[in-house]
């Protein structure tokens, strides 16, 4: 893992431009932005469409929602989440280490990839992939948009953060970090169903409430 970085190190300062990098998992984009710093702080554009679909968010990309939450310690665990929607992730404070898994059908299922995150990295997550993260550092600021609106009824396919065929490596372990109950008792990998983007896409219409 990459080393942790305070909230005004110089290091957030030092890329220039908008850069995409791809991952292993298809349609899942680290995103570097630009952070201006001055003597009062910084200061970056977490979201322009335009600018984006030029390296990389889907064409149409089109915010429904813009949530944030906000974790008091490092050690706070999330997941593992399907998105049931393309979910465009940012920080605007602290640091996190993200895992994102694919969760949809096909010979990528189960891959994962670990993508380090700062106020000056942001991550692109593609529908049907499986969301999950740590917090770093304390005080931690998650903000997402995403590109739909998804009913509180509709189900959402979970996988233990402690799958063993997953095997990941928590820079902090999970029996010392903070998790809710409901996502220490998730079913394995080998346990859910791959998902099925043409059944997603049919429930697209539907209006719906995440907290991952």
């Amino acid at each position: 893992m990459a080393e942790l970085l305070g909230p005004y190190d110089p290091v957030l300062y030092r890329n220039r431009e908008l850069v995409s990098t791809p991952t292993s998992i298809p349609g899942l984009v680290v995103v570097d932005l630009v952070v201006h710093q001055d003597g009062r702080g910084w200061w970056k554009e977490t979201f322009d469409a335009a600018h984006l679909e030029d390296i990389g968010l889907p064409a149409g990309f089109v915010p429904h929602r813009w949530c944030s939450n906000a974790s008091k310690k490092a050690g706070v665990t999330r997941g593992i989440h399907a998105e049931l929607a393309n979910k465009y992730v940012t920080l605007e404070r602290g640091e996190i280490l993200a895992v994102i898994v694919d969760l949809r059908r096909g010979e990528g299922f189960g891959g994962y990839e670990r993508i380090h995150l700062t106020v000056g990295r942001g991550l692109l997550i593609p529908v049907g992939c499986g969301n999950s993260y740590q917090t770093l550092t304390d005080d931690v600021h998650y903000a997402y948009l995403t590109d739909q609106n998804i009913a509180p009824t509709r189900p959402v396919t979970r996988v233990s953060l402690a799958d063993p065929a997953l095997a990941i490596a928590w820079p902090i372990p999970l029996e010392e970090a903070t998790v809710l109950d409901e996502d220490r008792w998730n079913p394995t990998l080998s346990q859910v169903e791959p998902l099925d983007l043409a059944a997603l896409a049919n429930q697209a219409n539907d209006h719906t409430y995440d907290r991952s």
